[in-house]
């Protein structure tokens, strides 16, 4: 499986490190649900995203 790029970001907060922590994976065409779902667990924050090309 290759190495896929995310991102931690602060939602809801116009101040840094206050906000919300939120996952956001850019590039996720081809993850499995059981996956992505492993790598919600491994993040550890309340949200995840998961970025998928348009269709």
């Amino acid at each position: 499986m290759r190495i896929r790029p995310f991102h931690q970001v602060d939602v809801f907060s116009e101040v840094p490190y206050l906000g919300n922590p939120l996952a956001v994976v850019v590039d996720a065409l081809g993850l499995s649900t059981e996956v992505m779902q492993h790598f919600a667990n491994w993040t550890n924050l309340s949200e995840t995203t998961f970025l998928f090309p348009p269709t």
